[in-house]
């Protein structure tokens, strides 16, 4: 059963506060250990990490649930 709880954490150079521009938006991103936070996409946590590549798997979680 998944849960809320990280299990990897994101690449020193991931981390951080970004912002993303697209055609007509604005997304800002937070990274912080093994969650990542979108302005209007909301809340990441990592599950798991390739262990060579910097790919990630993560799971969105809502505040109702998965």
């Amino acid at each position: 059963m998944p849960t809320a709880k990280a299990e990897c954490t994101f690449g020193v150079e991931l981390v951080g506060y970004w912002v993303l521009f697209g055609d007509a938006e604005r997304e800002e991103v937070a990274i912080e250990g093994g969650e990542v936070r979108f302005s209007t996409l909301g809340q990441f946590v990592c599950k798991g990490k390739h262990w060579d590549e910097d790919f990630y798997k993560v799971f969105s979680v809502f505040t109702n649930g998965w």
